[in-house]
C-alpha cells in the first residue's frame, strides 16, 4: 500500500494557512475537498482526508481534523492623563502569557508619571499570538497661585490673576476670565483646567471699614459770661 501519514492533528490559529502533504508524488491523489494534487492549502476548520492510489491500484487513505483557534483579543486605548494619575492597562485573555515592552509579564500593568508607547504580546494556551500597543501621555497640572491672603480698606478693589492665558477658568463668583476683581469680603477661589487636569487656589479677602468722621454735627452752648456762646 502507499505509505500514508498526514501527521498528528495540528493546532493552528485563525489567520494561519496549513499545507497538507499526502506524499507519494508519483501516485494519484484525491482529497475530500475535490483536489487531486499531492498537497493542498487549508485555512478553515474541518476534517481533511486524502486517498492515494499507486500504479498497481493499491489504495490507502488518511485524514486529520483541523480546528483554527482564535487569536487573543487585546483592547488597549491611547490615554491622556494627569501626572499624578495611575493608569491601569489590561491585556485581557485570562490564562494566556504576556510580555509587555516594560518587561512585565502580568496581565495588567500600572503606568505612572512618564509618557510612553506601550506594547504587549499575548500568547493563548493554544499558542495563538497577537500584539497591541497604546500611547499614554501625562499632562502637567496648571500652575495656579493667587498670592497671599489680603486685607484692604473699603472702597478699594483687588484684581486676582489665575495664571497664564489659555486654560479654562472658573471663579467662585462664576467668572470664567483669567482675571477677577473683588471689592467685598470673600473667600476667593479659582479652578483652572487645561482640558485634562485641574488645579485650584484660594485666598481670604477682608475689606476693613474706613474711620467714621464725626465732625459734621454743630453744637452751640450758651454761656452767662461773654462771649455768651461757644461753638
Amino acid at each position: 500500500l502507499p505509505i500514508m501519514d498526514l501527521g498528528l492533528d495540528p493546532v493552528p490559529c485563525i489567520g494561519d494557512s496549513l499545507i497538507l502533504d499526502a506524499g507519494n508524488p508519483s501516485d494519484a491523489h484525491l482529497w475530500n475537498t475535490g483536489d487531486a494534487t499531492q498537497t493542498i492549502t487549508v485555512a478553515d476548520d474541518g476534517i481533511y482526508g486524502v486517498q492515494v492510489t499507486d500504479g498497481f491500484g493499491c489504495v490507502n487513505a488518511d485524514s486529520l481534523t483541523l480546528t483554527f483557534h482564535p487569536l487573543p483579543v487585546i483592547d488597549l486605548h491611547d490615554t491622556i492623563a494627569c501626572t499624578s494619575d495611575v493608569i491601569i492597562y489590561d491585556a485581557g485573555n485570562p490564562g494566556s502569557s504576556y510580555l509587555w515592552s516594560t518587561g512585565e509579564t502580568s496581565q495588567t500593568i500600572a503606568v505612572t508619571g512618564t509618557s510612553a508607547l506601550l506594547h504587549v504580546t499575548v500568547t493563548t494556551p493554544f499558542n495563538c499570538m497577537d500584539t497591541a500597543s497604546a500611547a499614554v501621555t501625562f499632562r502637567p497640572y496648571p500652575i495656579v497661585d493667587l498670592g497671599p491672603d489680603s486685607t484692604l480698606c473699603d472702597e478699594q478693589e483687588i484684581t486676582l490673576n489665575a495664571g497664564s492665558p489659555g486654560p479654562n477658568y472658573l471663579w467662585n463668583d462664576g467668572s470664567t476670565d483669567q482675571f477677577d476683581t473683588f471689592t467685598d469680603d470673600a473667600l476667593a477661589w479659582v479652578a483652572v483646567n487645561n482640558n485634562y487636569c485641574t488645579s485650584s487656589d484660594t485666598v481670604h479677602l477682608i475689606f476693613n471699614p474706613l474711620p467714621i468722621r464725626d465732625l459734621d454735627s454743630l453744637t452751640v452752648a450758651c454761656l452767662e459770661e461773654p462771649p455768651h456762646f461757644l461753638v
